[in-house]
């Protein structure tokens, strides 16, 4: 993904990504809640379920924080934890009697494998798996981003600070897009998995 993908998308600068990504939290938290009718049943299922929406939220919440805060390795683990999440959602939808593999029932012997999930992820939007490598590049220790806190003038002047921040705006942009894209695919997953963990899923 490149900027100019974010500006098609109304990513034009780092305040219009704030705003395009908070808005669609919202749209995706307003999906859910039209999903889960009144009075559903407390069963181990549904609530797992609501632990997912948790999780959503948490982790749209605090990357939207750092990447306001000019924090890009804090915010590239945030989104990668988000698209686990998301990854997650399209796994069970395939095998929703996993779901009780993250219920109160489950145990450490019923973690997923990564590898697993992301393939599941891939099959539903092609890609992914391109996106969530880039993701694990920043989070984990590597060349990417090794030069985000240092800058030379055109006099060879050399400055470097120790606390983390992009090294421009594009970067930014690119943070947002990657949230507002996971953000716009959690809800129908989610509200596909509500559908098929109820036995109401159609063809």
């Amino acid at each position: 993904m490149t900027d100019s993908i974010a500006a098609k998308r109304g990513i034009a600068d780092r305040a219009s990504g704030a705003d395009i990504t908070e808005q669609a939290q919202k749209r995706m938290r307003h999906e859910i809640v039209q999903k889960v009718p009144a009075g559903f049943p407390f069963t181990h299922d549904t609530l797992a379920m609501l632990g997912l929406v948790t999780r959503l939220h948490a982790f749209q919440e605090a990357a939207s924080r750092e990447i306001a805060a000019d924090n890009p390795f804090a915010s590239a683990s945030l989104l990668r934890s988000l698209a686990e999440v998301v990854a997650l959602l399209s796994y069970l939808i395939e095998k929703p009697a996993d779901l009780r593999r993250v219920s109160l029932l489950a145990g450490d012997r019923d973690r997923f494998s990564i590898g697993k999930i992301v393939e599941a992820a891939n099959r539903q939007a092609p890609g992914f798996k391109a996106v969530y490598a880039q993701l694990s590049n920043w989070a984990h220790p590597s060349h990417i981003g090794g030069n985000t806190s240092m800058t030379v003038s055109d006099d060879n002047h050399f400055t470097w600070q120790s606390n983390p921040t992009f090294k421009d705006d594009d970067d930014a942009c690119t943070m947002y897009l990657w949230l507002l894209e996971l953000t716009e695919v959690a809800g129908p997953l989610w509200c596909r998995l509500w559908d098929a963990a109820s036995g109401e899923a159609t063809a």
